[in-house]
């Protein structure tokens, strides 16, 4: 195939379940150049004998089966064989509306290197569906203009994960751009980060019948759920903020939300008690950092709990902690 004009690629680990649906909603849109790469990632059901059906009937369709190695690995192997001059990214539980793809036919500004699309968000469990739009169709051309956007968006679903989004291929590739495969939470957030400090510019679209679907159920379906540990977590969190402050990505709203909640993270839901581990996450630089912009701008009760943290033994502090995340 020559002249691909996007490769979408999608990670499936034991997703016969959901992979079908997922699929016939790549053939069924409206623009056809494209190259479907399924990365079979050791899957014990199904899966791959679907992928490979599919894959007997569209010669656009590449099957990749490959020893589990979790979602990083899964769409780096996409990233490889990759051919188009775009990437998407979809997961095996999500979905895409006819003219997903086609809003690269408006994309023809050489100067765009990233694409946002629209999305809505269907749950399992009878919530309503959100629908996540943007005023109207913008376009950022420079650096300026897209931290200033940025601030506005920091704090939707959509920038921390790699999926609504076509990545023009040249920067992916000029910057040896990867997925951290040592990374086993935020390992995405940290992807579009890197991306985003070396992109030219920037397009929201709005296009009617192009969003993408965000599946949100109680299972994890496109990848093995990794259990996450403080040192992980800490890692994902300068890593993040370590781009945020080199490239003066000040956004207050973003670094509060993260500030509290890695430390809500760290001790209620990883629930460790290696104090050496809890001190040394304290007196990081980047830790003092977010204290420096981010005390003085959190609630009141929030603060309280932070300084609970600090300075109280985790032995306490956890049955403390699951209390006020209860009813705060």
């Amino acid at each position: 195939m020559n002249n691909i004009k996007v490769s979408v690629i999608v990670p499936l680990y034991n997703a016969e379940k959901f992979a079908k649906r997922c699929i016939e909603s790549v053939l069924k849109q409206t623009f056809q150049n494209y190259e479907l790469i399924l990365v079979n990632d050791g899957s014990k059901d199904r899966t791959g004998e679907i992928c490979d059906q599919y894959a007997e009937k569209d010669s656009r369709i590449k099957v990749i089966h490959k020893k589990n190695g979790g979602v990083s690995s899964a769409r780096n192997t996409g990233l490889e064989i990759a051919e188009g001059e775009w990437m998407t990214f979809l997961d095996a539980d999500d979905w895409i509306e006819p003219n997903f793809l086609k809003i690269l036919e408006y994309c023809s500004d050489n100067s765009i290197d990233w694409v946002f699309t629209q999305w809505r968000t269907v749950w399992d469990n009878g919530l309503p569906n959100e629908i996540n739009t943007y005023e109207k169709d913008t376009v950022l051309y420079n650096w300026e203009e897209i931290k200033k956007y940025w601030d506005k968006m920091a704090n939707m679903d959509i920038c921390r994960c790699p999926w609504g989004k076509f990545f023009r291929r040249s920067v992916i590739e000029s910057n040896k751009q990867r997925f951290d495969n040592t990374l086993k939470y935020g390992e995405d957030t940290v992807f579009n980060y890197e991306f985003l400090i070396k992109i030219r510019g920037l397009r929201l679209c709005n296009i009617e019948d192009s969003n993408y679907i965000f599946h949100q159920n109680y299972g994890v379906i496109a990848v093995i759920k990794y259990k996450c540990t403080p040192e992980g977590i800490i890692t994902t969190r300068d890593k993040i903020f370590e781009i945020f402050f080199k490239n003066n990505m000040h956004n207050l709203k973003f670094e509060r939300l993260i500030f509290f909640g890695f430390t809500m993270m760290e001790h209620c839901y990883l629930g460790k008690k290696d104090e050496k581990l809890r001190r040394d996450y304290y007196k990081g630089e980047i830790q003092k950092r977010l204290e420096k912009r981010c005390l003085s701008s959190i609630n009141y009760y929030d603060r309280i709990m932070y300084y609970i943290f600090k300075y109280i033994p985790h032995l306490l502090t956890y049955p403390i902690a699951k209390q006020y995340l209860k009813y705060r």
